[in-house]
């Protein structure tokens, strides 16, 4: 319901779009309309400084994000690296955490939550939430590496 005549203003609207949300974008060129429906918005990488207003709380040390919000996210599509199905980026590892003991760290890419594919941050929250005891996360690695890893409750 905007007209967008440049690039810089379809980034601006889009970006004031939550991820996961979706739009109905309408595409006018030489002569023709043509309607595209994004189904599922997702965030990419903007280098430099970050502001969040509330970041979401490290789940046992691991802190989560999109894929397509890494910096390396172009390099793993030219490498084919990342799995067609969705994962979710792991961002950062608090050091001494039980993620990092398990040997989780930053790059590294989770597939699943015990049996459950998780491609969303929000996916990987909503898996987690309430969850008591160890819990398997599964890995899209190769195939030489651990692909699985328990991570243990924190201990106080």
């Amino acid at each position: 319901g905007i007209d967008v005549h440049d690039h810089d203003a379809l980034l601006l609207h889009v970006g004031k779009l939550a991820p996961e949300a979706g739009a109905m974008l309408t595409v006018e060129r030489d002569g023709r309309v043509m309607p595209i429906a994004i189904r599922e918005l997702s965030k990419f990488f903007v280098p430099g400084r970050k502001i969040v207003t509330s970041e979401p709380p490290a789940w046992r040390g691991l802190a989560v994000d999109y894929v397509t919000a890494s910096e390396h996210f172009r390099e793993w599509t030219l490498q084919r690296r990342l799995d067609p199905q969705g994962s979710v980026w792991i961002k950062a590892v608090q050091p001494d955490s039980p993620a990092w003991r398990e040997g989780l760290r930053p790059d590294m890419l989770i597939t699943h939550v015990g049996s459950q594919r998780v491609t969303t941050p929000a996916e990987f929250r909503q898996a987690v939430a309430n969850q008591e005891g160890p819990i398997k996360l599964r890995l899209a690695l190769p195939a030489a590496q651990k692909p699985v890893r328990t991570i243990e409750p924190e201990t106080s």
